[in-house]
């Protein structure tokens, strides 16, 4: 069968349509985000534009890097906030957040934090299906040296 046989083929016709049109959305698809999910707060989304010929560093402190949520039933869910403060001349940039586990959920914005300003870092605890002592982190990467902060949360699950 030739090639000037084999287009005229229904099938084949719709066989290379398909594939064209699904190449054409894979390469579309790094720019226009088709089928990943709604963004989440917390959750590293890709490169911060930046000047490429300027290295952004600041300094950050917070409010505290532990806590102690003390005895909860396995039912039960725990919230904390941390403050993040930026101490530098830079604004601060937070490239991911994110818990050691699936029992440990970090919600923070993802928008620069202003030199001399503040902002909430939200960890959650999930209780279900953890007995005993607890000892969790999560991990905050930032533009700061060191670029990693790790907050820790501790307790008892009954």
């Amino acid at each position: 069968m030739s090639m000037k046989n084999l287009l005229r083929n229904t099938w084949f016709q719709v066989i290379l349509a398909g594939a064209v049109i699904g190449a054409a959305l894979i390469v579309l698809d790094n720019k226009f985000h088709f089928w990943n999910e709604k963004d989440s707060e917390g959750e590293y989304q890709g490169p911060i534009e930046a000047d490429k010929d300027k290295m952004y560093i600041t300094t950050a402190s917070y409010s505290e890097t532990s806590w102690d949520f003390g005895k909860i039933k396995e039912t039960d869910t725990v919230i904390h906030k941390f403050i993040i403060k930026n101490t530098g001349k830079a604004p601060l940039l937070i490239y991911k957040a994110i818990g050691s586990c699936e029992c440990v959920r970090v919600f923070c914005s993802k928008e620069p934090i202003a030199p001399g300003g503040t902002q909430e870092i939200t960890v959650v605890f999930l209780g279900k299906g953890r007995k005993g002592k607890q000892q969790r982190t999560a991990m905050i990467d930032t533009n700061t040296e060191p670029a990693e902060m790790v907050l820790s949360i501790t307790g008892e699950v009954e």
